[in-house]
């Protein structure tokens, strides 16, 4: 693969994914089309939503994706989750670790860098 180095003074870019470090699942967004047919999953074993990250700390990285999608509940910050077949294959990763699916602690995902330019 070849590489790009921005040049002294520039920001560096990277380009990220999200990870629910529990399951490994990645963040797949969210799709416009929510509680229709054509709906997606939030997470996904195989896709996801690739992520310009550039000097931003996890956190902030983690605020701005899931923005308007976060709720916060006994002081804690969850995420809405879409499962759109209950039983599915995600459904059954998240049962491992979790009793309600709908919303899921913010601070159970990490960002994972893929590139750095």
């Amino acid at each position: 693969m070849m590489s790009i180095k921005a040049p002294n003074g520039f920001p560096k870019i990277a380009l990220c994914r999200i990870v629910h470090a529990k399951s490994g699942l990645f963040f797949n967004g969210y799709d416009k089309y929510y509680n229709s047919s054509k709906g997606k999953n939030t997470l996904s074993v195989t896709n996801y939503e690739s992520i310009f990250c550039a000097n931003k700390e996890e956190k902030e990285i983690l605020v701005e994706v899931f923005e308007g999608n976060i709720v916060v509940k006994n002081d804690k910050e969850y995420i809405r989750n879409v499962i759109v077949y209950a039983g599915s294959e995600i459904h059954k990763i998240l049962a491992e670790y979790y009793t309600e699916y709908e919303y899921l602690p913010i601070e159970d995902f990490k960002i994972k860098r893929v590139i750095n330019m």
